[in-house]
């Protein structure tokens, strides 16, 4: 309950979507690619933790917004860090 007291970020509905997609291929009958497209959000997924763990002064040194900062690619995420 208290998860849904607390404000959500982009990332957090990027995060759904995902694993909703996972959950849907995983209950899907179709298995000609879904051992590749299960690795693909495998690692997106793992990505946004990698990029929620940078910490809020770091982000709002680099001159971004913690709570909306979009999806940032593996450079981004060095340069920032």
């Amino acid at each position: 309950m208290q998860i849904l007291l607390q404000p959500c970020t982009k990332s957090f509905f990027i995060q759904t979507y995902l694993s909703l997609s996972k959950l849907t291929l995983l209950a899907s009958e179709e298995t000609s690619s879904d051992e590749f497209e299960l690795a693909t959000i495998n690692s997106m997924l793992q990505h946004i933790v990698v990029q929620e763990k940078i910490p809020s002064e770091v982000v709002e040194a680099a001159g971004l917004d913690y709570d909306i900062m979009p999806p940032l690619s593996p450079q981004r995420i060095i340069e920032v860090g």
